[in-house]
């Protein structure tokens, strides 16, 4: 015990050293290469951010009694890129130009002096109250693995799949016939983008189809992986791996679009999965998320090749690419900036309503009876490009909707989204129903990236798996009666 506090004294003491080493880079290259009055603050953000790990990393090292799993260091990597790396993106399309086909820093109006200043601070907020979040989740986890030791005293256990499926293979067949017949698309574009980018459950005409595809892929994913786990534990043949990475791959197939989190997310999840049940070794891993790598860059080339610099490599234009748009896709300080003026251009037009559409906007099968014009994402889209865009492709940051809906303490949705991805990290550690393991790893992962999203990415994400929730929990009630 004395060991490994020991040990954890010595991570927390080298972890904030180089946080602090890697600061000091930060701010030497930022104050030094920054002329932009927009940016001269930035360098506000690795100090924050340094500051805080300072000032909670110990606590969370000191409280925390379980192995954490991808989901906290997710939640962790995504807040280090943003206050580390993002300020470096920044700083990098200041000095080389803007990445967009016009040369601006990124899509919209570029922001005033002092909205970018009022964004910087912000988002130093942020970072004390995302980490202090996590902290509180850890005490409340340590409270609840307590308990649970207590209860589970002496008794055995057993990580499996279902131990009965028929509810969940009734509904397989059901769904397949359903679809079939109404929405024959749905199956006849695997790995194929159409001209928005989508394919799979974006093709559906209707929630309701939508709501039914999104379940019947899970399930599918699910039966493949329990069919393979139980074949492998009667003779250890690892052609059952081989034939579950099938199975994802064809899940994938059928989801894959104009977010690469669609690839990522379900891969990892299945990853963490599949490691519990063959032990696979991490060479395996390795090659598995290198590939996930180079479909990722090729999602990337099929949507913004146009922007490409013929010379330059094409792997390293890319990355470039994705590192410079960073702003608009991890809710940097260009990004609020135009959500704090948006909500002085929009503020008598929002109200309870606005709330209520912004909030289920996203949720499957409710988003067809929102107005789609009185959206917060609908008001910065109008704002940032002056266009109304169909898809509103600008991601209102979630800070923002925390000002507009709950002024009095803005960062609610925060510290939410922070909470739940903790929370679920360690129910995803304890939880011995692998079907259940995924859909927590699943919707804990999209917890974990709020700040890559907001409230309406997050509703969306969630309401995703309710059905299969649901059906999953019928399907073991249905198991304990018989």
């Amino acid at each position: 015990m004395l060991n490994r506090q020991l040990k954890r004294k010595k991570f927390t003491f080298l972890s904030i050293f180089v946080i602090w080493l890697l600061v000091v880079v930060d701010v030497y290259f930022l104050l030094n290469n920054i002329e932009s009055k927009d940016y001269k603050y930035l360098y506000l953000l690795p100090l924050s951010y340094a500051i805080s790990m300072s000032i909670f990393l110990p606590l969370i090292e000191k409280t925390c009694i379980y192995k954490r799993g991808v989901i906290y260091y997710l939640a962790q990597i995504v807040l280090a890129y943003r206050y580390l790396l993002l300020p470096l993106a920044c700083m990098y399309t200041e000095i080389n130009g803007g990445w967009t086909a016009s040369a601006t820093n990124g899509f919209g109006i570029e922001p005033k002096e002092e909205s970018m200043f009022l964004a910087i601070l912000w988002m130093c907020s942020e970072i004390f109250v995302a980490e202090c979040t996590i902290y509180i989740a850890m005490k409340v986890i340590a409270k609840m693995e307590n308990k649970r030791k207590l209860l589970i005293k002496n008794i055995s256990l057993k990580e499996e799949f279902f131990k009965r499926s028929v509810l969940v293979k009734i509904y397989i067949i059901c769904a397949f016939i359903l679809l079939i017949v109404f929405q024959p698309q749905l199956f006849s574009q695997f790995m194929i983008l159409d001209d928005n980018f989508s394919v799979g459950d974006n093709s559906a005409d209707g929630s309701f189809f939508k709501v039914i595809f999104l379940a019947f892929k899970f399930c599918f994913l699910m039966i493949g992986f329990s069919f393979c786990a139980k074949k492998y534990k009667k003779g250890k043949n690892y052609i059952w791996l081989v034939i579950s990475i099938c199975f994802l791959i064809i899940y994938i197939g059928y989801s894959i679009g104009i977010s690469r989190w669609s690839m990522i997310l379900p891969t990892i999840a299945s990853i963490v999965i599949l490691k519990r049940i063959y032990n696979i070794p991490k060479m395996f891993i390795a090659i598995v998320m290198f590939i996930m790598f180079l479909g990722v860059l090729n999602m990337t080339y099929f949507k913004y090749g146009y922007l490409l610099d013929s010379n330059q490599n094409s792997i390293i234009s890319i990355i470039l690419i994705v590192f410079q748009q960073s702003n608009e896709y991890i809710s940097g300080p260009r990004s609020i900036a135009q959500g704090l003026e948006m909500l002085d251009v929009y503020n008598n037009s929002i109200g309870i309503s606005t709330f209520f559409n912004s909030f289920f906007s996203g949720f499957a099968g409710l988003a067809s009876l929102t107005n789609d014009a009185n959206k917060l994402q609908s008001f910065f889209n109008y704002y940032a490009i002056g266009i109304a865009l169909e898809d509103k492709p600008l991601i209102c940051p979630i800070i923002i909707e925390g000002i507009a809906f709950f002024p009095i303490f803005p960062w609610i949705f925060i510290c939410i989204f922070e909470f739940m991805a903790c929370i679920l990290d360690y129910k995803s550690k304890v939880c011995l129903n692998y079907e259940d393991v995924f859909l927590i790893l699943y919707i804990g992962l999209w917890f974990s990236l709020c700040f890559n999203g907001n409230t309406k990415t997050e509703m969306a994400q969630l309401s995703q798996i309710i059905p299969c929730i649901i059906l999953f929990k019928l399907n073991r009630i249905i198991g304990w009666k018989n």
